[in-house]
Formats: structure tokens, sequence, C-alpha cells
């Protein structure tokens, strides 16, 4: 699995990570969404050819049955960063989340161990809850 890497255009800022889940490629991004004040998960996958896939079609594929579990949270809009077409949790239940997160120290590391089930990333490494 790739780290997460910062990047920065004239739209914004945002930290995007690649990895391989069951032979896709899941590129997952997280930017700050001023509206609602709160951080927003993003996320793609594409199969083999490089095809973006389409949640929602029927599969036999276990992780998009997993990721079908949590169609009521995800939307699909367009990326504020890169201007194309991405998954993401939505930010009025993220806004939900972060209003019972904010006194916590480190509240974006917190929110970040509640939603990385939802698209199926891995728990952030133990060192990020040492500090949060």
């Amino acid at each position: 699995m790739d780290p997460w890497i910062i990047h920065k255009n004239n739209l914004g800022v945002w930290a995007e990570q690649r990895s391989i889940l069951d032979n896709f490629v899941r590129t997952c991004s997280i930017t700050y969404n001023s509206a609602y004040g709160v951080p927003v998960l993003w996320f793609n996958l594409y199969d083999s050819d490089g095809q973006r896939i389409t949640l929602g079609s029927e599969t036999d594929n276990t992780t998009l049955q997993k990721l079908s579990v949590y169609k009521n949270l995800i939307s699909e809009n367009e990326h504020p960063c890169l201007g194309m077409a991405f998954y993401n949790l939505h930010p009025c239940h993220t806004e939900e989340l972060i209003k019972l997160l904010s006194n916590e120290k480190n509240y974006v590391i917190k929110w970040y161990s509640v939603v990385h089930p939802y698209v199926l990333l891995p728990s952030p490494p133990l060192n990020f809850y040492k500090e949060a």
C-alpha cells in the first residue's frame, strides 16, 4: 500500500493514497469541505484495465458487495480538486460525527478511525492512536 501523499493545485489541497484491493486499484483522498466544516473521504475503484468501477452494479465481488452495504452514506460527486467523478462519504453524515468528536484531541485521526471501514481502508498505524 502506498503512503498518503499531500497534493496541491489551484483548486485546493488534498491527501491521496493508492492501493490494490481485491484486484482493483483503489484511489482515496481526503479534502476539507468548508461549507460543512469537515474532512471528506473520497474514493474510486478501477479494474485491471483502468476503467472506473460503478458502485451498485450487480457483482459477485465481495469487496463491492461490502461497499454497497453503506450506499446510503456514499454519494457520487465531482472531486473538488481533481474535477472528476468520485464517490465520497457525504459531508452531512461526517458533520454529525465530527460534532461528537470535536472535543477530542486530534479529532481528524479519530474521524478516520471511524470512517475507514466504509471504504475498506486499513486501520491507521498504532502510532496515530498514541498521538491522538
